[in-house]
């Protein structure tokens, strides 16, 4: 069997292989309840079953500069031959996203209440197909305090695809042109742990302005693997986060910090340089003055981010809640290899801002609407040494309508 024959096989076999642990676990949901949708066993838990649905749509996917997008749409031939756009059929798309969860609660550690909250979700892009993905999410939430509660959230995701990068180029020697670089599909799965510890700090017994304030810390983990041959944008994320939640009359202000620690290897990858703005003759023809010259040179994409969010909530009135919501992140990249031109001395900053409202219809029917505004800056993204398909400035717009049902 060829190479090509083998690695397809094998992809094949495990995309089976998670769907059918993906299918067990949405089983386990259901065996979990005891097969009822609603109820209270005799041990004293009580099970619940949700069915939500969002159908939203999306300006920009793959989160392209304008750039990007002019070119993605303009179809060339030499994009066509190193499969620059493989797969990215278009710039925007409606994502419609099922998810089923069920509901635990009942008696835990020292006798106090626990809820544990499993869940299984798929995002089915009807125009890009191969952005669909599956997500697995468990939440458990502890009291361990008259006022306090510890929990665990975990979500893990596979195949995702994110876009089509430089993997190669067939002119070892020469200049490299358009059609004889090589892009390939960038896949990854991604893996998060989160521990946070919940405490209200304040409850006043008589009406005021301020009702109560909630404190929450945040310590934990995130795992990007990316598939041959992109194992170098892999990401092991430490993170560390608190949060301060004021309950009002009828308004609640919420403001967080997060701060992540991401690592990624920093070895070698192909890039396309201009040897003249390194003054370094990386093809060995005796000069420093060739163009779009191949060469592996280390690049390190670890960096230091920091969100800071606001969201403020509010029930309009029996029936109607909305949201208001708004997050900064600065990405501070750490690389200081001589030849990482996209990554050394680098800062984004991106800014977010969502709107949200909804109607709920007696105990069981929620529906809802959302808008969220997306843009980053890329401080590196003029600059002539970073290939097309490295992160660019861009703008994104999300709208959503979604409706929720409690079996």
């Amino acid at each position: 069997m060829s190479r090509v024959r083998r690695e397809f096989a094998e992809g094949i076999q495990k995309k089976h292989l998670r769907y059918f642990f993906a299918c067990v676990f949405a089983l386990g949901l259901w065996a979990a309840s005891g097969g009822k949708a609603f109820g209270r066993d005799e041990s004293g838990w009580k099970f619940q079953t949700l069915g939500d649905a969002e159908l939203s749509y999306e300006t920009n996917v793959f989160n392209l500069s304008s750039d990007q997008i002019d070119r993605l749409e303009a179809g060339r031939p030499e994009d066509e031959i190193s499969g620059r756009y493989d797969d990215m059929d278009s710039v925007d798309d409606a994502i419609l996203t099922p998810r089923l969860r069920l509901e635990m609660n009942g008696p835990g550690l020292f006798s106090r209440d626990i809820q544990i909250r499993p869940g299984i979700l798929y995002h089915f892009y009807s125009q890009n197909e191969k952005k669909g993905h599956l997500e697995l999410g468990l939440d458990l939430e502890q009291e361990v305090g008259a006022h306090e509660t510890l929990g665990l959230e975990i979500s893990y995701a596979p195949d995702v695809f994110k876009k089509n990068y430089l993997s190669d180029a067939t002119d070892l020697t020469g200049s490299v042109s358009a059609s004889e670089r090589v892009y390939e599909p960038a896949t990854y799965d991604d893996a998060v742990i989160d521990l946070t510890y919940r405490r209200r700090l304040r409850k006043n017994p008589s009406p005021s302005a301020i009702e109560s304030v909630y404190g929450e810390v945040l310590l934990g983990y995130q795992n990007k693997e990316y598939e041959d041959p992109f194992e170098n944008r892999s990401e092991d994320s430490i993170r560390l986060g608190a949060g301060l939640d004021t309950e009002f009359n009828k308004i609640t202000l919420a403001v967080s910090y997060l701060f992540e620690y991401v690592e990624t290897p920093g070895e070698n990858e192909v890039l396309i340089l201009d040897e003249a703005d390194f003054n370094v003759d990386f093809n060995s023809d005796g000069d420093a003055l060739d163009t779009n010259i191949r060469a592996e040179q280390k690049v390190d994409r670890s960096r230091l981010d920091h969100t800071i969010a606001v969201k403020a909530s509010a029930k309009l009135n029996k029936d109607w809640t909305g949201e208001a919501k708004y997050d900064l992140r600065l990405q501070d990249y750490k690389s200081a290899e001589p030849f990482d031109a996209a990554y050394r001395d680098r800062e984004d900053i991106r800014h977010r801002i969502g709107l949200g409202v909804e109607r709920e219809f007696g105990r069981r029917w929620s529906v809802g609407l959302g808008f969220v505004w997306a843009h980053e800056e890329a401080d590196k993204g003029d600059l002539p040494n970073i290939d097309p398909e490295e992160p660019k400035s861009y703008d994104n717009i999300t709208v959503s309508a979604g409706v929720s049902y409690r079996l």
